[in-house]
């Protein structure tokens, strides 16, 4: 018995089965293998369990040529006997191939509790249907990650070397770990992580770079400025203002001269010529800032040569027609041949045009009435057509049957839709009396076939349902991901689990030990334990008080060292700092920028502001005191106006949820008011609860210190259920 098997993912069946040979098992034992006997694959494996209905074996996609396996779910008889001359995937991914005398396919478990993974490297260790392998074993890669053979807690992360991470909270820079910034918003200098915003790296070095500058022919050499206003030279620093820097990487004084050449410099008030280039008129033009070098002209901040170029609005064009170039807008026209009329070029040298008539493009006219105009979006080029024709992407074709408007685009052809049905770009002709659907670019017979994940099977056996592109009878079998179960089950990923008693989180499931469970990712919680905080689907452990510890995003952060800045799509760590604050998802110093609605601004620019700040907190954030001692009201963010300072949102399908855990919707929208820049974005469609004082009314709420409010839509439980599961704490 050959215990090896090829890898997971397989494009080449050739390249692992010149030579191989796999041996069928007991199904309820191992999920992959192939009995060989005279040169086919019979249709029972030795040692099958009495249930077995010699059925194992299911073929999820068919090879280039043959779209249609025999039977998505055939017997290793019918299988042996099919004429595949080439490689396709069949059952978890692993390759049939039959070829003189190699054959090779791949057993699903029948309800068994025994199975075993194949690895990319070929190795077959024991695990379930949802294991991956990691070296020498299996893990879950809901809870857990592989980095280089080794597993750690946490699925989904990365890798920086051997050591799993989030980039979220920290990064990853030649190997080594560093939590001080998160990759998100970090740069790598060396092994170094930094915030490119008031740092940059030169070399292997970081440098402030209001206080510094980076020179050197390879940018490498860190240089203190005296002014603002010090560039580099070489490896040399030089004030702009006071000098210039020569081809040869020499600082010469203006007014100087240069190899006996007198520079003329032509210097306008100091006041208004800071920062802005000296130049001789006699000799240039200033064309929005750039020089141009007389007899040329401006046209916008570009140079123009006024006998070979035309300047149409700020748009240099050569002067195709010679003098006859002219403008019409910002296009250029041959006036000896065409005429401009409203900022269009049209045929002749008039602007004259038959009565009704529309202009189609630059060169011709429709009439609505009777005619469509088909525009070349490139050339600007028209092309009228009529009925029986239709235009697609600048394209007119012939589309029998079709009005002015019936005809429809497939793939930039047209086609009638009382006669062909277009499929992911291909036009197929419908048939009489029968009901046709797409399957990826195939038409197909719905009663005759069946479509999983854009492959087409035929459904002999009265295949109806897909689950993990596998087609089957649901009268039948239960199929659950890919593993084969008795009719009537309900799955949990690639399992069957009892809804009453059982729990499933994102295919996993677990006994229901508590009314109160929750699902927080792969793993159950009730939320009434303060042992565990729920993160956007990451459960963690709490190891000490938990006020101490905060959701940031899916992870978990110490909020004594570190703070959580978040704007709608991203939620990123940062260290403490008392010089920075938060500004949406960004890490800013407020003695050099602001910060207004979740974006950074200047300083001097700080705009207007009632004082009254407020935040989002995340509902695992929410403390006993909010939850037992505060009013509860919940709805979903409709609309939002900017009226001076504020922002004022409409909040509608409004609940207010009580202390006795009853709910009662309000019978009109709430007012939010929030300061405009002190304030987070709500996001508009999105569902949040607000924590609102007992004394507030509910018509009309200013979301200030007292007001707490968090963002509902993100949960992966019904939001009403979970508030009411939260205020479970209260006595």
């Amino acid at each position: 018995m050959n215990t090896r098997c090829p890898p997971k993912r397989v494009l080449s069946a050739a390249r692992f089965f010149t030579h191989c040979e796999l041996t069928v098992q007991p199904p309820q034992s191992y999920s992959v293998g192939g009995q060989r006997s005279s040169r086919q694959l019979t249709g029972k494996p030795a040692g099958a369990r009495p249930d077995y209905r010699g059925r194992c074996c299911t073929v999820s996609r068919g090879h280039p040529g043959r779209p249609n396996p025999p039977s998505p779910r055939a017997t290793l008889g019918q299988l042996s006997a099919a004429p595949w001359e080439l490689p396709s995937t069949v059952g978890y991914g692993i390759v049939w191939t039959r070829t003189g005398d190699v054959q090779a396919i791949e057993c699903i478990l029948h309800s068994s509790e025994k199975s075993q993974v194949c690895c990319e490297d070929g190795q077959v260790l024991p695990g379930s249907p949802d294991a991956q392998c990691c070296g020498n074993k299996t893990f879950d890669p809901s809870s857990h990650t592989c980095c280089h053979g080794y597993v750690s807690p946490g699925g989904g992360l990365s890798c920086c070397g051997q050591i799993a991470y989030s980039r979220t909270n920290a990064s990853c820079c030649a190997g080594q770990l560093s939590k001080e910034y998160n990759e998100m918003v970090s740069q790598c200098c060396g092994t170094k992580a930094y915030y490119h915003t008031y740092d940059l790296c030169c070399g292997n070095e970081l440098y402030n770079l209001t206080t510094h500058t980076c020179c050197g022919a390879e940018q490498n050499i860190i240089l203190k400025k005296n002014t603002p206003n010090d560039k580099c030279c070489g490896s040399k620093l030089f004030n702009e203002d006071t000098h210039t820097c020569s081809v040869d990487m020499t600082i010469i004084s203006k007014g100087s001269s240069i190899e006996g050449t007198s520079q003329r410099i032509t210097t306008i008030k100091p006041q208004s010529s800071k920062g802005k280039n000296n130049y001789d008129p006699t000799m240039h033009h200033c064309c929005s800032g750039q020089l141009c070098a007389k007899p040329k002209y401006c046209c916008g901040n570009k140079c123009l040569d006024k006998n070979t170029h035309i300047c149409c609005g700020d748009r240099v064009s050569p002067r195709i027609a010679g003098k006859a170039t002219k403008c019409c807008g910002d296009r250029i026209y041959n006036s000896s041949e065409l005429a401009c009329c409203g900022n269009k070029v049209v045929k002749g040298k008039s602007c004259s045009i038959k009565k009704n008539l529309s202009p189609c493009g630059w060169d011709t006219y429709f009439d609505p009435k009777m005619e469509r105009c088909c525009i070349n979006k490139t050339s600007n080029k028209g092309v009228v057509y009529r009925s029986n024709q239709t235009c697609c992407e600048g394209i007119v074709s012939s589309t029998p049957g079709t009005g002015l408007n019936g005809g429809q685009c497939c793939n930039s052809k047209g086609y009638n839709p009382n006669l062909d049905m277009c499929c992911s770009g291909v036009i197929h002709t419908l048939k009489p009396g029968i009901h046709q659907e797409c399957c990826g670019g195939s038409a197909y017979d719905i009663k005759s076939s069946v479509c999983c994940n854009g492959t087409l099977y035929q459904a002999t056996d009265g295949e109806t349902v897909c689950s993990g592109g596998i087609p089957f009878n649901p009268t039948n079998e239960t199929v659950c991901g890919k593993v084969t179960h008795e009719s009537g089950q309900h799955c949990c990923g690639n399992h069957i689990f009892k809804p009453l008693t059982d729990i499933c989180c994102r295919g996993k499931s677990h006994p229901r030990t508590n009314t109160g469970l929750l699902c927080c990712g792969s793993q159950p919680y009730n939320p009434a334990n303060s042992s565990f905080k729920c993160c956007n689907g990451k459960l963690h452990a709490l190891s000490s008080h938990p006020r101490s510890w905060g959701c940031c995003g899916e992870g978990l952060i110490d909020l004594q060292t570190h703070e959580c800045c978040s704007s709608k799509d991203q939620h990123l760590v940062f260290k403490k700092d008392s010089a920075f604050s938060c500004c949406g998802h960004h890490h800013y110093k407020t003695s050099l920028d602001s910060c207004c609605a979740g974006r950074l601004i200047q300083k001097h620019k700080q705009a207007q502001s009632t004082g009254k700040a407020c935040r989002l907190v995340h509902i695992a954030d929410i403390e006993d005191s909010t939850v037992c001692n505060k009013r509860v009201l919940m709805g979903r963010m409709h609309s939002v106006a900017i009226q001076h300072s504020r922002r004022v949102y409409v909040m509608i399908d409004v609940l207010e949820v009580m202390k006795n855990k009853s709910a009662v919707p309000l019978s009109h929208p709430t007012i939010i008011t929030v300061d405009h820049c002190l304030c987070p974005l709500l996001n508009l469609g999105a569902t949040y609860a607000l924590w609102i004082p007992h004394n507030m009314t509910i018509d009309s709420v200013t979301l200030e210190n007292s007001v707490e409010m968090t963002e509902l839509s993100h949960l992966e439980s019904c939001p009403v259920f979970t508030i009411l599961q939260v205020m479970n704490k209260c006595k």
